[in-house]
């Protein structure tokens, strides 16, 4: 199989909601654009294990090399992101959801999840 460098611009608004994932042998780089993006990093029972926030000023870039599972959250109203991955991009197998999202209450918790990134006060503001 061939393998191929993925390059994408993503838009997004702060009502945009990224599923909580992770890209199985794959490295994924952000480079942000325009905007203020969180990144929560979870583990196998969507606990919050870490968070870091990219903006253009002070930190513009984050290289993701290990299979975490994370969600994407946008901070400012607009964010553009440059996003490079590994490929080649397979529909239903590039990325893989939390066994916890899939459940009936999967949403709901993603929801909470986004909503304490979103409040997240990091201990040098």
């Amino acid at each position: 199989m061939k393998w191929v460098i993925l390059e994408m611009i993503i838009a997004m608004t702060n009502e945009t909601k990224v599923e909580p994932h992770k890209h199985p042998n794959k490295v994924e780089s952000f480079h942000i654009i325009e905007g203020i993006v969180r990144i929560g990093f979870l583990d196998n029972k969507g606990k919050i294990t870490d968070i870091i926030q990219l903006d253009r000023d002070q930190y513009p870039f984050y290289r993701m090399s290990s299979e975490l599972w994370h969600i994407v959250v946008p901070i400012s109203e607009y964010v553009v992101i440059h996003e490079v991955t590994n490929g080649p991009f397979i529909k239903g197998s590039s990325s893989r959801l939390p066994q916890w999202y899939t459940s009936d209450k999967g949403n709901d918790q993603a929801n909470e999840i986004r909503e304490k990134i979103k409040l997240w006060t990091f201990k040098n503001d």
